[in-house]
């Protein structure tokens, strides 16, 4: 009888120590999660081919060099903060949940821009060369410094009757 407890004891000990490490390890790993960041240095060469995606989950990105090719710079992680230098552009941007994004410079897409939910806040001059595609729930909002300017094709899309632009300023032009 006494061999039962023993092995029972053993096994719950055992568990104990499983789920010991896994704590330590989600915390060891969150240390560094918290302070991540995606940077891409000046003069740094990073091409997205064809349908290439460039998926984020990082807090802090500064972009200081060109992202070149068709693929698609795609932020999914929460409360983001984007930083892209002078003369710099992305070919094209998608945003899981604009409300977890946030421009903390002017920002040059290429190509298009889709927002899947949330608003988008504009502090900051925004140039999108092709289209700006809202999904459901998702809208833009220009504040004071923020201007939206989509290319000299003048594509609005929006892929349900919940996608809503709000401008302050009449400011979508051709480029």
């Amino acid at each position: 009888m006494k061999q039962t407890n023993t092995y029972k004891w053993t096994l719950i000990a055992g568990i104990s120590k499983q789920r010991m490490m896994l704590v330590f390890l989600y915390c060891f790993c969150g240390a560094f999660y918290v302070n991540a960041q995606l940077i891409i240095k000046e003069n740094t060469l990073i091409t997205l081919s064809g349908e290439a995606v460039l998926v984020s989950y990082e807090k802090q990105h500064d972009i200081q060099s060109s992202i070149i090719g068709d693929g698609t710079l795609y932020l999914k992680g929460v409360n983001q903060e984007v930083v892209v230098a002078n003369n710099v552009s992305v070919p094209n941007m998608q945003l899981a949940n604009a409300n977890e994004v946030h421009f903390k410079s002017a920002i040059n897409i290429k190509g298009n821009l889709i927002v899947e939910q949330g608003v988008l806040h504009l502090n900051h001059p925004l140039l999108v060369g092709n289209k700006l595609v809202l999904k459901s729930n998702a809208s833009v909002l220009e504040h004071q410094d923020g201007l939206l300017r989509i290319g000299v094709q003048q594509q609005l899309s929006t892929s349900s009757s919940q996608g809503i632009i709000l401008l302050q300023q009449h400011s979508i032009s051709a480029n």
